[in-house]
């Protein structure tokens, strides 16, 4: 689901159909977020979850930005998933890499992160920057969007999915919070 439609479906009818509502539910969703009238700011969040295999076992955020643009602190929020809203309101690399970064709210919950105030950069070539997901629904209209690949191995058994559940669920809504969204 997170390619472009005949990558991620391989032409076959039934894949392009479940992909179709897939992404009608995505924009349906967007939609709603933005025009609930609680929603007195006009502005939505994304969070595209998946898991990943990566030898470094870290959480993975993806912002449409390169590892190479994260090891080296040189990247705006123009071009990233958060350029939307969020990249008009903070400082660049407090929010990818700092203490207003997701990185540093699952960190401070027992998962290491990247990128993150312990790493504000993948260790290795191992890295997700971005999705079809992120790419489509991020960036525009103060919707932005942030993928989290997460490392499989926290997913093997019921209680580490669990606790990984949980743990995310807390330091999502911290991060939040700290956003004010």
């Amino acid at each position: 689901m997170n390619r472009f439609i005949d990558e991620g479906t391989f032409g076959a009818s039934n894949t392009m159909h479940a992909w179709m509502r897939y992404h009608f539910y995505l924009r349906h969703a967007r939609e709603l977020i933005m025009n609930h009238k609680d929603n007195y700011r006009e502005k939505g969040l994304l969070f595209d979850i998946h898991s990943q295999d990566h030898e470094h076992g870290l959480v993975e955020l993806g912002y449409m930005l390169t590892s190479r643009q994260l090891s080296t602190n040189i990247y705006s929020l123009k071009g990233s998933s958060l350029a939307s809203y969020l990249g008009t309101r903070f400082n660049p690399i407090d929010l990818i890499s700092g203490n207003k970064s997701l990185g540093y709210f699952i960190t401070k919950y027992k998962y290491s992160s990247t990128p993150s105030p312990t790493f504000p950069s993948p260790p290795n070539d191992s890295y997700f920057e971005w999705g079809y997901t992120i790419e489509e629904y991020g960036r525009y209209n103060n919707f932005s969007a942030i993928m989290i690949e997460s490392p499989s191995r926290e997913l093997v058994n019921r209680t580490k999915l669990y606790n990984y559940a949980r743990t995310l669920a807390i330091a999502l809504h911290d991060y939040l919070i700290e956003i004010e969204l």
